[in-house]
């Protein structure tokens, strides 16, 4: 193909680099930390939804998962549908509670929250260390993705696509910090879903409508009719998928900051409706089309390089026309760029926050501001430049690879936060002994042919071995009652400790007094006798 393919491409990579050079020049020096990690806590009910969806969207969106459904039939949609549940359980269930307890202690990470929590210098290492690596993985996966995409839709070299991508993304990344993702992010979730509509108008037009494609789908393949393929699904795949597509996404580290960047409630409230609809209507549906594709291409595997992941792009380009073309592949690079770009946020986050800041601070030593602003983006060049050696040789399988990254940061991630929010008898020495069991336990069973458990049953047994140990190590090795950490976390059990009040209405938050909360409370009842 002609140099033209690569236009739309280049004209979104700079529209990027474009808005993260602005917002860098509107970044006070004075709040770094709070600009470039969390964005000033100003988001957006619409920015907000865009940037959830789009960072753990990631390119399996139209890569992976459609080529799944292409394989396995309309079961695989059915699958899918558990991405409908991660923002209510993200926005509505920890969604508030996360935010206050930010804006109570000034934290900037969910390490901040996880640290205050439970006052561990090593749950906050071993943590950091493990999510680090996970996100690096899900980085490379990411930028294989993206780049294989560039070469079967342009003709241009693999590692060409990846350098370009890489670099662009490592650049306004590290000038824009996390307002300038988030921004960016909503420009890629519009042209994720600009790229949605086009696909799916060029294979209802090209298999001459819903109807025909359905029909052709009955007479060539009918077990992709039954909600198990014919036998080829089982339910613990559908129980694991469950788990790690949706009802653990809220564990996500780089999808639970955002919780943390939102305005006020209201723009949480709106954000939950909004994000909703938007993940059934463009998540679930290009799982979708991946099923509908098959009424269009009814080959085999062997047709597409033997290759799930490469069903799809080849699709795309071997029948669309060329403009259509350019503006599809825009879709899966847009997604892929835009959960890069997160995970390096977060892993710079991890890095600066989880093994430099805190424990200067848990030394008492001062932590020097520029140093921060220095160490977070040279940690983000970094890490891009380590993810770009690793993809160099590209592994097969992203999807697969994606998944297993997916559920070991559940697994990190899951009980520490679960526990640490809605369990005041939770404590280090329990968090330490959940981390460490779990991590042990995902990576042994992994390689394991786990039976009735399906693909990735690893992680239902690492999430079961890590709780018993959460629990257990809580309750049989007790530590010294946190007045502090109750009042922040749990306020209700703390009544008459002092607390620092915070009001958390639209947009403001300011610190209203140093008084005992009883004092507080009693003031409020007696006005509301008054009345």
């Amino acid at each position: 193909m002609s140099s033209v393919s690569l236009i739309p491409l280049l004209i979104f990579l700079f529209a990027c680099l474009i808005v993260a050079f602005l917002i860098r020049k509107r970044t006070p020096y004075k709040n770094f930390e709070r600009e470039y990690f969390v964005g000033g806590r100003s988001l957006g009910p619409l920015v907000l939804v865009m940037t959830t969806i789009a960072t753990f969207g990631s390119i399996t969106a139209f890569v992976g998962m459609p080529g799944q459904a292409w394989d396995y039939g309309f079961g695989w949609v059915y699958l899918s549908c558990a991405q409908i549940v991660s923002l209510i359980l993200l926005f509505g269930v920890i969604g508030k509670k996360l935010a206050l307890i930010s804006r109570r202690i000034h934290a900037v990470s969910l390490i901040d929250i996880i640290n205050a929590r439970y006052r561990s210098n090593v749950l906050t290492l071993i943590m950091s260390c493990a999510l680090i690596f996970f996100f690096t993985a899900l980085i490379v996966a990411q930028l294989v993705g993206a780049a294989k995409i560039i070469e079967a839709a342009t003709g241009y070299d693999y590692s060409l696509g990846l350098a370009l991508i890489t670099l662009t993304t490592a650049i306004y990344t590290a000038i824009g910090g996390f307002r300038g993702v988030a921004l960016t992010d909503a420009i890629s979730g519009i042209a994720m879903i600009a790229s949605g509509i086009a696909l799916a108008a060029g294979i209802l037009a090209i298999g001459g409508g819903y109807e025909n494609i359905m029909q052709s789908i009955s007479i060539n393949k009918p077990e992709m009719l039954d909600i198990f393929a014919g036998g080829k699904m089982s339910i613990g795949l559908f129980v694991t998928q469950w788990l790690i597509l949706g009802l653990l996404v809220f564990a996500m580290p780089q999808v639970a900051v955002r919780c943390i960047s939102y305005k006020d409630t209201r723009s949480l409230r709106h954000a939950l409706w909004i994000g909703t609809f938007i993940i059934g209507f463009l998540l679930v549906g290009l799982t979708a089309l991946g099923a509908l594709s098959y009424g269009v291409f009814p080959d085999t595997l062997n047709e597409y390089g033997s290759n799930i992941d490469d069903v799809m792009p080849l699709m795309i380009v071997q029948v669309l026309p060329p403009w259509l073309v350019d503006i599809v592949i825009l879709g899966p690079i847009a997604a892929a760029v835009s959960t890069v770009s997160s995970l390096l946020i977060s892993a710079s986050v991890n890095v600066i926050q989880g093994m430099y800041a805190n424990s200067a601070l848990h030394r008492h030593k001062p932590v020097e501001r520029w140093r921060i602003r220095f160490s977070a983006q040279m940690a983000t060049l970094l890490l891009a430049v380590i993810a770009l050696t690793v993809a160099l040789t590209p592994p097969d399988l992203i999807w697969r690879l994606s998944m297993f990254i997916f559920g070991g940061i559940e697994v990190v991630a899951c009980w520490i936060i679960i526990f640490g929010l809605f369990w005041h008898r939770a404590n280090k020495i329990g968090a330490v002994l959940c981390l460490a069991s779990g991590l042990v336990t995902y990576f042994i069973t992994f390689p394991m042919d786990l039976g009735p458990l399906g693909d990735f049953g690893e992680v239902i047994i690492a999430l079961g071995v890590s709780l018993v140990f959460m629990v257990g190590g809580s309750l049989f090795f007790r530590t010294k009652r946190d007045p502090h950490m109750e009042e922040v976390f749990f306020p209700d059990r703390a009544p008459s400790t002092t607390a620092a009040v915070y009001e958390f209405e639209q947009g403001s938050y300011s610190r209203v007094s140093d008084s005992p909360i009883t004092r507080r409370r009693s003031r409020e009842s007696d006005l509301t006798r008054s009345h």
